[in-house]
């Protein structure tokens, strides 16, 4: 009565109310392989992959029919490409590319039940064009950071070579009007003018 009832919700579209029913449904039976593969999938509709891929696991625990068991994995498998788009839209690849993986494996399950499933077929062979992809992206992510670090690093050295210059040049100019070498400017040992010794006391004896 609850399977019939989750069903009918479930086709129009109610698929929280479906949920509902299939729950109560495996209360009553709790081995209810339509039950709980019905469960499944309504959780995969309201995008609840996780509950998803729980409840399908614990069919193809309970299994050995190929048929199910194809059934089960290919639905596995969707519900770890769903999972792929949060850390994808998030730029997080090598989470995305993990989670396409996951769905890469489950869909090789799936067919190796029932290796004629034509829609099992696309979905892997979307995964794998999807992970390529992913990975492609990421090496070029790689290299972008490597040829930016490069540059940095290119800058830096660059930087660093005109400040050494800028200090050898300061080290080579000689030091303004210290004839003596003494580190005190002869402008004020001697005075403005070098040719008249400077005579702070007006002693009319040089200072120096």
């Amino acid at each position: 009565r609850y399977i019939r009832q989750g069903v009918k919700e479930y086709n129009e579209a109610s698929f929280g109310n479906a949920e509902v029913s299939y729950q109560k449904a495996l209360e009553k039976n709790e081995n209810s392989f339509e039950a709980g593969f019905n469960l499944g999938d309504a959780f995969y509709k309201q995008e609840k992959y996780d509950d998803a891929i729980k409840e399908f696991s614990k069919l193809a625990d309970r299994t050995t029919d190929k048929d199910k068991l194809a059934k089960i994995y290919h639905n596995i498998g969707n519900s770890e490409l769903k999972k792929a788009k949060k850390p994808l839209s998030e730029q997080k690849l090598d989470e995305g590319i993990k989670q396409v993986e996951k769905s890469i494996e489950a869909f090789k399950k799936s067919l190796k039940n029932n290796p004629a499933d034509r829609e099992t077929k696309y979905n892997l062979s979307y995964a794998q064009k999807l992970k390529k992809l992913l990975e492609d992206q990421k090496n070029q992510n790689q290299d972008q950071n490597q040829q930016n670090q490069d540059q940095n690093k290119q800058d830096q050295n660059q930087d660093g070579q005109n400040n050494q210059d800028k200090n050898q040049q300061n080290q080579n100019k000689p030091t303004e009007g210290d004839s003596d070498g003494d580190g005190i400017p002869d402008k004020i040992e001697k005075g403005d003018n070098p040719d008249k010794p400077r005579d702070t006391d007006k002693d009319g004896q040089p200072d120096h």
